[in-house]
């Protein structure tokens, strides 16, 4: 029977970054294959569908050392698989699935970011880190920071101060709107938080 499979616009890996092997002594890939074991039982528990995991990478460029010395970032990528069963319920599938994990590399913390959506996560670390941008250059350094740790193709975008507590990262216009990273910051410079907006351009 056919399997209806859906996908995703980052159908081959998506890394625009050179990264890093991991070494086998890596004590981070312990907590790495711990996130990859309970995300590989939440498919089991459908019986549906089973993932097809890459290995684990380091994203490791001089914006996120600069900005997060404390940090290291890793990647991991996967395409979903149809079992038998989810053959025969025709499931959809979805490939060049990826994700981004960052540990602390005292407290073993770990925070999780996604290369779609709002990126809000990269906005709570900046929170979590106390970032300050008070110029032109440090809100580069985090857009490159954000670029490199998403995997976006990025570069060419425009970079705007709205005010002393707003900056617009990435302005790109697509259609009738234009799409950034908005950061909010509060009276000291440092940001309080950061997303993605898009807003209709006023003819």
């Amino acid at each position: 029977m056919a399997l209806l499979c859906s996908p995703s616009i980052f159908a081959k890996e998506p890394f625009r970054t050179t990264l890093k092997q991991i070494a086998k002594d890596n004590p981070d890939l312990v907590i790495l294959n711990k996130w990859q074991e309970k995300t590989q039982k939440k498919y089991d528990e459908t019986g549906l569908i089973n993932p097809q995991f890459s290995f684990w990478s380091e994203i490791s460029t001089l914006a996120l050392l600069k900005l997060f010395p404390a940090y290291r970032f890793y990647t991991i990528s996967w395409n979903e698989n149809a079992t038998d069963t989810g053959k025969e319920r025709h499931v959809s599938c979805a490939y060049g699935l990826y994700t981004m994990l960052s540990i602390h590399q005292e407290t073993d913390e770990m925070k999780e970011y996604f290369g779609y959506g709002n990126y809000a996560p990269f906005g709570e670390l900046l929170a979590m880190e106390k970032i300050q941008i008070t110029s032109e250059e440090q809100a580069k350094l985090v857009w490159d920071a954000f670029r490199d740790l998403h995997q976006k193709h990025w570069k060419n975008q425009t970079i705007k101060q709205m005010n002393t507590k707003k900056w617009h990262l990435g302005v790109i216009a697509i259609d009738n709107f234009n799409y950034y990273y908005e950061v909010n910051l509060d009276d000291d410079g440092v940001v309080i938080n950061g997303k993605l907006h898009a807003a209709k351009i006023e003819n």
